[in-house]
């Protein structure tokens, strides 16, 4: 529960970067391979893959910090206070 507040908002924030990203990569993408003599071809399951992977690397890093947060104990986080 603690750890689904706190990962919210970093996805959404990554949410919106990957749909303003992804036109931009592929456009950017495509014209650079377009100057190549052996041309390959960007799937469209390659651009997907990076965005899964960028969601996965935000939910494994809050999610540690979550945790890592909740395991210190609360009279030591006020003592350094």
């Amino acid at each position: 529960m603690t750890t689904t507040l706190l990962s919210r908002d970093f996805v959404r924030l990554v949410a919106v970067a990957i749909l303003v990203a992804t036109p931009l990569a592929w456009w950017a993408t495509n014209s650079w391979l377009q100057g190549f003599a052996y041309r390959v071809d960007l799937s469209w399951w390659m651009v997907a893959l990076s965005g899964i992977l960028a969601l996965a690397i935000v939910l494994l890093i809050t999610g540690w910090h979550a945790l890592r947060a909740a395991w210190q104990s609360p009279a030591r986080s006020l003592r350094m206070e």
